[in-house]
C-alpha cells in the first residue's frame, strides 16, 4: 500500500493533534505493519497509536500484550520498523496516531509506512 519513492506522510506545522487515516475501501485481515522515517531528514516517529475500524466515525485501538496501545517507532530515518501483531483484527479504515517523534536537528513528525494483510 505505499507507493515506490522517498516521501511519506508529514501533518502541516501547525496540527496540534495530527493523524493519518488510511481507508481500505474494503475490510482487510490486518497482520502487521511497518513504519520508517521520511528518506534522508531528521523526520521520523518514535512512538505511535494505531486505531482501526469498519466506519471512519468509530475506532478500536490496537492493544498489544499486557494492556498497552502505544506501538515503539523508529529510531533513525532508515532502518524499518515491523510490528507483526499478536492477534490480527480486521478493517476497512486505519487510523495512525503519532504519539512522538524525533525532535533533534529540527526534526518533526514524518513517516512512510506500509500495513500487511488480506482481503477479508
Amino acid at each position: 500500500m505505499c507507493s515506490a519513492g522517498s516521501s511519506g506522510w508529514s501533518p502541516a506545522p501547525g496540527d496540534k493533534q495530527p493523524w493519518l487515516q488510511i481507508n481500505l475501501n474494503r475490510k482487510y485481515r490486518i497482520v502487521a505493519i511497518s513504519t520508517q522515517g521520511i528518506f534522508n531528514s531528521y523526520d521520523w516517529v518514535t512512538k505511535y497509536t494505531l486505531l482501526y475500524g469498519d466506519r471512519p466515525d468509530s475506532w478500536t485501538p490496537y492493544v498489544q500484550r499486557g494492556g498497552n496501545s502505544t506501538l515503539s517507532g523508529n529510531w533513525n530515518y532508515y532502518q524499518v520498523k515491523r510490528h507483526n501483531f499478536h492477534y490480527a483484527f480486521t478493517a476497512k479504515h486505519l487510523r495512525f496516531l503519532p504519539l512522538g517523534w524525533n525532535t533533534q536537528w529540527g526534526g518533526k513528525i514524518g513517516v512512510r509506512l506500509e500495513i500487511y494483510g488480506c482481503p477479508y
